[in-house]
């Protein structure tokens, strides 16, 4: 009996444990993978825009016709560049910095008090009217525009027809044709800015470890690349006479080439003034004068331009850059100026 029990307890022990193994010891299930997230596609980078040489140094802010002219203008300095960075002139001279003329501080009191008040409407684009002494005007007008070159080519005072004691104002378009009111102000300021943008980015191009002879000799260049002598059929357009011509709109007369140069010559802050021969207008000429090293010598544009096939490989072209006159009565300086310097060995220039 007590042997049957034993028996009966260790059968029960042994079902017991069995099913404990069938509650407890089966194998954990294998987890779910969590999902894999999709990798987000790698972006294409953007393509790094080339820097347009061209318009390289504009400041901001300028109008699109001004950005226009000053991209074609760049379009002809950067190849002159080019030259003569591989034909550098052997000429080692130094040039001083611009000088303005500041022919306001020579006027007497009525004259520049009149000069003044041109300047503060000229600048604001504004009608102005004078009444008085013609004396006044025709003394404070002349210096105005000369030391206003970015002014001169959008201003100008005319006497009235029936009093010649009275002038007006006149603002024309700088591009125009013919000189007459231009009866759009802001298209006026808009041109006028298309001078100011193109001949401080003509000058911003120049290199500066170039030689003074050699940033004349860019300057030069680029007015004759530019420009085209005005011949006259008709009434000469406004632009001819003055800087704007042989800058922007590319066709001059002596004048305008002398200005165009001497203007392009202030923005890039090296020595120039312009010179007159002539007391009427049938025999006047324009050239400048430069300095180097304290001596003095003329540049006269007009005749480089029209005596040699262009700047590169021809010697003529020189003859009249860095020169010194022998006796030709066309580059006798009406204030009795000559120059200083003596005649400079040319021979292998190109």
């Amino acid at each position: 009996m007590r042997k049957a029990l034993l028996i009966l307890m260790i059968c029960l022990l042994l079902l017991s444990a069995a099913s404990c193994r069938g509650e407890y010891g089966k194998s954990d299930p294998t987890p779910t993978p969590e999902p894999t997230a999709t990798p987000e596609p790698t972006a294409t980078p953007e393509p790094t825009p080339t820097p347009d040489p061209y318009s390289a140094g504009l400041p901001e802010g300028v109008s699109e016709l001004a950005r226009k002219y000053a991209v074609k203008a760049a379009k002809l300095m950067l190849p002159i560049i080019k030259y003569v960075r591989e034909n550098p002139l052997p000429l080692k001279a130094e040039c001083g910095p611009f000088v303005p003329r500041d022919l306001r501080s020579k006027l007497g009191p009525e004259p520049a008090a009149l000069y003044d008040d041109m300047l503060t409407h000229a600048e604001a684009f504004e009608d102005f009217t004078y009444t008085g002494d013609p004396r006044v005007m025709e003394e404070a007008l002349p210096a105005f525009l000369v030391d206003h070159p970015e002014i001169e080519v959008y201003f100008d005072m005319v006497r009235a027809e029936q009093n010649d004691e009275e002038w007006h104002s006149v603002y024309f378009l700088p591009m125009g044709r013919y000189f007459k009111p231009a009866e759009n102000r802001d298209e006026v300021r808009e041109q006028a800015e298309v001078f100011t943008v193109v001949a401080e980015h003509i000058a911003s191009l120049l290199p500066q470890d170039f030689s003074a002879a050699d940033k004349y000799r860019c300057l030069a260049a680029f007015i004759c690349e530019n420009t085209s002598y005005a011949h006259v059929h008709g009434e000469l357009p406004p632009y001819a006479r003055t800087a704007y011509g042989a800058i922007v709109n590319g066709g001059s007369i002596c004048q305008g080439y002398a200005l165009g140069f001497e203007a392009l010559c202030r923005a890039a802050n090296i020595d120039c003034r312009r010179c007159t021969n002539g007391f009427d207008d049938d025999n006047l000429h324009y050239w400048d004068e430069v300095a180097l090293d304290g001596e003095t010598y003329y540049i006269d544009v007009t005749w480089s331009d029209h005596m040699a096939q262009g700047y590169k490989n021809d010697p003529m072209w020189f003859d009249y850059f860095l020169f010194i006159p022998y006796g030709a009565t066309t580059h006798i300086a009406n204030d009795g100026s000559t120059p200083t310097g003596k005649p400079i060995d040319k021979s292998g220039w190109k």
